[in-house]
């Protein structure tokens, strides 16, 4: 193999990397953004500002335990930036922290998920798995004003 076509494997190659990185980062998001939309209709049940769904508060929390359980492959080295990411360093610096943290969700979530019933038991529920998303938050994502 001649210079030219080396450089234009690695070129490609270090292209491909950066697509596959662009990929995860928008996986990612993507799986934040129905962390997001899941979240919204249960605050809506818990505050009064939609009916309360069996149906649809057990899909919140399972949406969350299907989160928990893809979430931490969603993070490769190499995806610390681009994508306007908010992801904090903490995420690679502290990965066994990280990787715990969406166990203990599942955990969490998994724990109360069995036991909804009514809007009351999904309230507490609700609690018990957003204050993990809040722990998270606080810890391994970069805050804007």
């Amino acid at each position: 193999m001649n210079k030219s076509t080396l450089f234009a494997a690695a070129v490609a190659a270090m292209l491909a990397a950066g697509a596959a990185h662009a990929d995860v980062i928008a996986e990612r998001k993507n799986v934040m953004e129905g962390v997001g939309d899941a979240t919204k209709a249960g605050t809506q049940m818990v505050r009064g500002q939609a009916p309360f769904d069996l149906e649809t508060a057990r899909e919140v929390l399972a949406t969350y335990i299907a989160a928990s359980e893809i979430m931490p492959t969603l993070f490769p080295e190499g995806t610390e930036e681009g994508g306007e990411t908010r992801a904090a360093p903490t995420i690679w610096s502290d990965r066994e922290g990280f990787v715990n943290r969406f166990e203990n969700w599942r955990a969490d979530v998994t724990g109360v998920a069995g036991s909804v019933e009514d809007l009351e038991s999904f309230t507490q529920a609700f609690e018990v798995a957003t204050q993990a998303c809040r722990d998270c938050h606080e810890e391994y994502r970069i805050k804007t004003d």
